[in-house]
């Protein structure tokens, strides 16, 4: 039941990681933008 439950998050945790793993310039944007 649990797993059923947490598939859709799982989902979202392999798509983020994926993006990350595939445009690793958006990590990098963010703390570029905050730095004044």
């Amino acid at each position: 039941y649990i797993a059923r439950v947490t598939l859709p998050m799982f989902f979202l945790m392999v798509a983020a990681v994926l993006l990350i793993y595939f445009v690793p310039q958006l990590v990098t944007w963010l703390p570029l933008q905050m730095t004044p």
